[in-house]
């Protein structure tokens, strides 16, 4: 089947939609600032620009651009400035949008994530230092996909940005804890009193889905965590043999 879809990206969540049949032809915008601690001027500035050439080249498609759940967490910060930005920028321009607000998704990446950051280190068998009040929202890329394709088609959520998370929120150190776990390794960290919680509406979500959806079982980080991690230290190792 020919979806007519054009995707900007090369990445995790670009791949994950390669096949998607959103119902219409869509603009698929998932290449730009990725790292939240990124403060340059010019990579905002690329992105900024590749956003408005893409839906300068294709005016009439519907557009799916890919944000940070981050920019409601109430802490200001180059990288969040700029996300809020490039939604403004994004409904402003495209005919019709659909703004996808992800927490830290998780998939199989050959870029650093927390995922991939707490594997490598376990198996290095480094002490981490670990903020004992930091929470993250872990959302399997395969999830992303298939619920961003079923509101894409559903036509619900157009033009207001929405979230697409897990309900469930977990501790930084508990993600460590679990990635050990399935390792077979120790986890070797060092507490820090400090972090954040944000909590991630996913009231939207609860009014698309069925209630029995993987997204909101308590356990679904866990789940996330036993298929990836896994993966990661594999590929981890097939890197270092190459190298």
């Amino acid at each position: 089947m020919d979806h007519k879809n054009i995707i900007i990206g090369s990445g995790m969540i670009s791949k994950s939609l390669a096949d998607a049949d959103f119902g219409r032809p869509t603009l698929v915008l998932a290449s730009g600032v990725s790292d939240s601690q990124e403060t340059r001027t010019e990579a905002f500035g690329r992105e900024a620009a590749l956003v408005d050439n893409a839906i300068a080249n294709y005016p009439d498609m519907h557009v799916l651009y890919c944000s940070t759940c981050s920019v409601d967490s109430g802490i200001e910060t180059p990288y969040t400035k700029h996300k809020l930005a490039m939604e403004a920028r994004v409904l402003s321009k495209s005919a019709s949008c659909h703004v996808f607000r992800l927490p830290q998704v998780v998939g199989l990446v050959h870029n650093r994530t927390l995922v991939s950051y707490f594997v490598e280190s376990i198996l290095q068998d480094r002490v981490l230092k670990i903020q004992t009040r930091s929470m993250r929202n872990l959302l399997d890329v395969r999830d992303f996909a298939r619920v961003a394709t079923l509101i894409v088609r559903s036509s619900m959520g157009v033009g207001i940005p929405q979230n697409i998370a897990a309900s469930t929120q977990v501790s930084v150190l508990d993600i460590h804890m679990e990635i050990a776990n399935v390792l077979g390794r120790t986890a070797n960290v060092e507490r820090v009193d400090a972090g954040y919680s944000q909590s991630i509406n996913t009231k939207f979500l609860h009014n698309l889905l069925p209630d029995t959806d993987p997204l909101f079982d308590p356990d679904h980080w866990r789940r996330v965590l036993q298929w990836y991690v896994p993966l990661i230290a594999a590929d981890i190792a097939m890197n270092k043999v190459q190298d």
